[in-house]
């Protein structure tokens, strides 16, 4: 009879044990790559090039970023603004939306930005204040290099940037 009782205990132990299986740990893990890999990333890679020196920079995602993005390969002439002003701009042939970013920015040296009240395409090789219509574009990844570059050059220059 003590055996009959202990035998009964077991299954039941055993049959309960069975009914909560563990969960499978890849569910969690599958779910989460499936969701990364839909992600979009969040910046786009380029290359520029100024006066012989190749940069890399990012893009973001925003709505005037990913017009520009869809230009590209594409050469631009860019000038200084004057004397001691800390960018260099290009004029654009086409004004880029924007509806959908910040109505201003305060750019960091190093940014690429694009100044909406005239269309033009601007790097910026030294610091400025938020400015109503600058919209951030992205950056260089190599910012200390690309603000001397961008500083070196003292007459217009011509920039070819491209996707990679």
């Amino acid at each position: 009879m003590m055996l009959k009782k202990l035998s009964l205990v077991a299954v039941a132990i055993l049959g309960l044990t069975g009914c909560a299986a563990p969960q499978s740990p890849t569910k969690g893990t599958k779910a989460a790559e499936a969701s990364t890999r839909s992600k979009r990333p969040a910046t786009t890679r380029v290359q520029v090039t100024i006066a012989g020196h190749h940069l890399t920079a990012q893009l973001n995602r925003s709505q005037p970023a990913r017009q520009l993005r869809r230009r590209l390969p594409a050469t631009f002439h860019f000038n200084g603004m004057g004397a001691g002003d800390p960018e260099k701009t290009s004029d654009l042939q086409h004004t880029l939306r924007y509806q959908q970013t910040p109505s201003g920015a305060n750019p960091r040296p190093g940014d690429i930005a694009y100044w909406s009240p005239q269309p033009r395409l601007v790097f910026y090789w030294g610091d400025v204040d938020y400015y109503e219509g600058i919209h951030i574009l992205g950056h260089f990844d190599q910012r200390k290099r690309a603000i001397k570059i961008i500083r070196q050059q003292r007459r217009p220059f011509t920039v070819k940037i491209s996707a990679e």
